[in-house]
C-alpha cells in the first residue's frame, strides 16, 4: 500500500486497545520480506551505538540507538534511547506515543541480561509511574517529521540491579561473584519498536551489547543492602504484562495506581513538604521512598557518600532539583537554574535525554503547588536537552 493510504488508515483508529495494535503490529512486521540492515553496536565514550537503516526504497528514516554506561557498577543505572531521523525528502507522519511515561509501555519488547559468568537470565522490567495504561484505552497520534529532522522515539532507564530485585537470583550470584572479582560480564538485548515511513505502525528490532559489570565500595553496597531491608513490600512496584510478550513494572496493584509517597520521608522546600517522587525518577529507589533524605542538607551529604557513578549522578540531579527550588526569587534562584541545567548538560547523551525527559514529565504534577512557576521555568531550559525534535547535527546547516 501507498504510504498516504497507510496512514489514512491509521488515522481512522484513533482510539484503540493496546492489544489491538499489538496484533497489527505483528501483523505488519510479519509481511516485511527483508530483514533490517544494521550494523554491529559500536563501543566509544562508554557509550554503544548501532544504528538501523531504513526498510524501504527510499532509505527516508534512520534510527540509531544508544546504551551508556558500557562500564558501571554493581546497583548502577544505564540508559538507553533510540532516535529516528528523516533523511529523505518528504515530510512523513508516523505513529508517536502522547507522552514519555506511554512510550516506555508500548514501544519496548523484552530487555534481557545474560553472563557468561553467572546461570540464567534476567528479564528488565521498565517502571513506569502510573498502572492507568492498563485500564484505559490509549489515544495514539501521527506527528510529522520534516527532511533533516530527527526526534526521540523511546528512552528508558535500566537498573543493574533494581532495588526490589536486590535479592533475585540472577543478581544474588552476581554479587557472589563479586565478592571475590573485580568484575562480571554482561551481555544486554533490548528489544524496541521503531517508525518506519511506509509503516504508521511499528518495526521491531534489537540493539545487542556487552557490559562490564564492576564491584561497588562496599561501604555503598551495604547501604543499598540497608536501603532495601527498610522498604516495606507495598512500595516496591509489581510486574505486569505489557501486552506484547514483555513485561512492565508499576505501583502495587493494593494501591493508588500513581506512584505516590508513602508520607515517611517528603522533602522539605521552603516550609512546605514534598513528595520525592516529585524529584526522584520513577524507578531509582537508591534512596527514595522511605529513605530519603527530608532536607536539601540531607541530600547535600547523601551525594558526597558515594563515589563517582551513575547511581551518583542520580542522587546529584536531585539535590540540584531541591536547591533551584529552594532557592530564593531572583539572581539566587537563576545561578541555580544554570547549574542544574549545564550540569545536566555535559552528560552523555542517553543519559542527559532521560533525565532531563523525566524532570520534564513531572510538570504536571507540580503544577498544583507553589513550585509550579520554577517547574515550567525549569522544564522550558530543559527542553533542548530532551531531543523531542531537533535538527539532525550534520543537517543543521
Amino acid at each position: 500500500m501507498k504510504r498516504n493510504a497507510l496512514i489514512l488508515f491509521f488515522a481512522t483508529f484513533t482510539f484503540l486497545a493496546f492489544g489491538d495494535v499489538a496484533n497489527v503490529r505483528r501483523s505488519l512486521a510479519a509481511e516485511l520480506q527483508t530483514p533490517p540492515a544494521k550494523t554491529d553496536a559500536k563501543t566509544d565514550a562508554n557509550v554503544a551505538r548501532q544504528e538501523f537503516a531504513s526498510l524501504t526504497k527510499d532509505g527516508a528514516l534512520r534510527t540509531r540507538a544508544a546504551f551508556y554506561p558500557t562500564e558501571l557498577a554493581f546497583g548502577d543505572v544505564g540508559y538507553f534511547a533510540t532516535f529516528e531521523r528523516n533523511v529523505g525528502d518528504e515530510t512523513f507522519s508516523p505513529y508517536a506515543p502522547f507522552e514519555f511515561e506511554l512510550a516506555k509501555y508500548i514501544d519496548l519488547g523484552a530487555i534481557t541480561l545474560t553472563s557468561p559468568d553467572v546461570p540464567g537470565r534476567y528479564e528488565i522490567a521498565p517502571e513506569l509511574a502510573t498502572r492507568r495504561f492498563f485500564v484505559k484505552k490509549i489515544g495514539f497520534r501521527l506527528r510529522e517529521i520534516p527532511p533533516g529532522v530527527e526526534r526521540r522515539k523511546v528512552a528508558v532507564a535500566l537498573e543493574f540491579p533494581p532495588l526490589e530485585d536486590w535479592n533475585a537470583p540472577f543478581w544474588a550470584s552476581v554479587r557472589d561473584k563479586l565478592s571475590h572479582q573485580n568484575a562480571v560480564e554482561l551481555r544486554l538485548r533490548v528489544e524496541f519498536s521503531r517508525s518506519e515511513a511506509d509503516y504508521p505502525f511499528r518495526v521491531d528490532e534489537a540493539f545487542e551489547t556487552s557490559l562490564v559489570l564492576k564491584r561497588r565500595p562496599q561501604n555503598e553496597l551495604e547501604r543499598l543492602a540497608r536501603w532495601f531491608d527498610a522498604t516495606p513490600a507495598n512500595l516496591f512496584p509489581e510486574r505486569f504484562p505489557n501486552g506484547d510478550g514483555a513485561v512492565v513494572k508499576a505501583p502495587s496493584s493494593k494501591g493508588t495506581p500513581d506512584l505516590v509517597s508513602s508520607g515517611a520521608s517528603d522533602v522539605e522546600i521552603g516550609g512546605k513538604f514534598y513528595d520525592p517522587w516529585l524529584f526522584v525518577r520513577p524507578g531509582f529507589r537508591k534512596p527514595s521512598d522511605p529513605n530519603a533524605p527530608t532536607t536539601v542538607d540531607g541530600w547535600r551529604r547523601l551525594e558526597t557518600e558515594f563515589a563517582p557513578s551513575t547511581l551518583r549522578d542520580e542522587i546529584t540531579l536531585t539535590r540540584l532539583q531541591l536547591e533551584y527550588y529552594d532557592a530564593s526569587e531572583g539572581t539566587e534562584s537563576d545561578v541555580a537554574l544554570k547549574t542544574l541545567v549545564d550540569w545536566t548538560s555535559q552528560l552523555q547523551e542517553p543519559q542527559r535525554v532521560i533525565l532531563s525527559q523525566s524532570i520534564r514529565s513531572k510538570h504536571g504534577r507540580l503544577y498544583e503547588t507553589p513550585l509550579k512557576e520554577k517547574s515550567a521555568a525549569l522544564c522550558k531550559a530543559l527542553a533542548p536537552l530532551s531531543t523531542s525534535q531537533t535538527l539532525a547535527p550534520n543537517d543543521a546547516k
